[in-house]
């Protein structure tokens, strides 16, 4: 069914995973049974911090961000045919610029 838009709940980040390289520098080519699933992507959507665990100086993570999160942390969705994770809040690591 398709969505027209995602409301996440408080604590809950929408994340779109990085796709890793089909192709390394040299130009060999990587099979789908050897990648590894990377644990940096961007945010599509984020719930509003935990009030327990938020801080007013804690870094927000919003819509577009590029993050780094945990490796094993959260659940596999799909929404509109795209594959997606929700995590937590706690499973980010940091936001690359």
């Amino acid at each position: 069914m398709e969505r027209k838009s995602v409301k996440m709940m408080p604590g809950r980040i929408l994340v779109r995973r990085k796709d890793p390289d089909k192709v390394t520098e040299g130009g060999i080519v990587i099979p789908d049974v050897s990648k590894k699933t990377l644990n940096e992507g961007t945010v599509v959507e984020a719930g509003l911090p935990q009030e327990e665990s938020w801080s007013p100086d804690a870094p927000k993570v919003q819509k577009g961000d590029y993050i780094l999160f945990a490796p094993m942390g959260g659940v596999d969705v799909q929404i509109n045919g795209e594959d997606l994770l929700v995590i937590s809040h706690h499973d980010v690591f940091m936001v690359l610029e």
